[in-house]
């Protein structure tokens, strides 16, 4: 596959504002800082060095990804809503999954 120059860089500037972006995109999930390092099985202290020296690896990034997909289609109003109409019980309280929410629609 050849990849122009042009198409470099703006892979590189698309990764970058996605690793800007790391922060919102956790506290929109309504997952906790503390789940996401476990889940990376990283000390949350790690965690946050990474995030704020913007030093995730690419398996660290596709982690989260797949951590988060569901509940970036929710705002974080309909996540609230959800959590407090839902009581469920899961591995890390506090959190629904968008099959749960589809439950109740």
């Amino acid at each position: 596959m050849e990849i122009t120059r042009d198409a470099f860089v703006q892979t590189i500037n698309d990764y970058a504002a996605i690793m800007d972006a790391v922060p919102d995109i956790i506290k929109k999930s309504g997952y906790r800082v503390d789940y996401i390092a476990k889940k990376l099985q990283i000390p949350k202290s790690t965690f946050y060095a990474k995030r704020k020296k913007k030093a995730f690896a690419i398996d660290d990034m596709l982690k989260i990804a797949q951590l988060v997909k569901n509940e970036m289609e929710l705002s974080p109003e309909e996540n609230t809503r959800y959590l407090k109409k839902v009581k469920l019980s899961l591995d890390e309280p506090g959190f629904v999954t968008k099959e749960q929410l589809n439950k109740l629609r």
